[in-house]
């Protein structure tokens, strides 16, 4: 008798967790997604102008994956990464990724002054059309946004919106692009 009254209570308990697991809804359902800065967040849409005063806008580049760059004119980490930056770019643009259509970068400039950030363009050679800049240095929103503290600083953004990783330039970056190229472009 006291092994049924047991099994019934085991039975209960059992019975009672599978109820309360199957109600939940699972982690990765989108709308549990939350906007935000960390990987797994969508990313905070940014609306910006180019050094020509086209607006520009982060959430136009879905479908794509996309690396948003922060960086600034003066910053001397920024003068030694564009270069493998623009290197990146051209070897990567035009692939098709698992997470993505294909590559696009997402500058945003956090200088003060449009001609200093209009020439470091030009300086750098920095082919790639999303340009922009608020013209309000560190006080910008968008550095509120992303919390970030220091230039260069990258997030990389799946074709959905989501942050999938933050601050890879480089190797790094080369390391998780050719991570998530189609197997057709590897």
């Amino acid at each position: 008798m006291k092994i049924a009254r047991l099994f019934s209570i085991l039975m209960l308990i059992v019975i009672f967790n599978v109820t309360t697991i199957s109600a939940q809804s699972p982690p990765d359902k989108p709308d549990s997604l939350v906007v935000g800065h960390e990987p797994g967040n969508i990313a905070p849409d940014i609306i910006l102008f180019s050094p020509d005063n086209n607006e520009y806008k982060l959430s136009d580049l879905r479908g794509e994956l996309v690396l948003l760059h922060f960086w600034s004119s003066v910053c001397n980490l920024c003068k030694i990464e564009n270069p493998k930056l623009v290197g990146i770019y051209k070897k990567y643009h035009d692939k098709s990724f698992v997470n993505g259509e294909k590559f696009e970068i997402f500058s945003v400039s956090i200088d003060v002054i449009a001609a200093d950030w209009q020439k470091a363009i030009e300086r750098d050679h920095m082919p790639w059309k999303y340009q922009v800049c608020s013209r309000l240095g560190w006080k910008s929103e968008v550095v509120k946004l992303y919390d970030f503290h220091k230039t260069p600083s990258t997030f990389l953004i799946d074709q959905n919106g989501i942050i999938i990783a933050k601050n890879v330039w480089g190797e790094g970056l080369t390391a998780k692009l050719q991570e998530f190229l189609e197997a057709e472009n590897r």
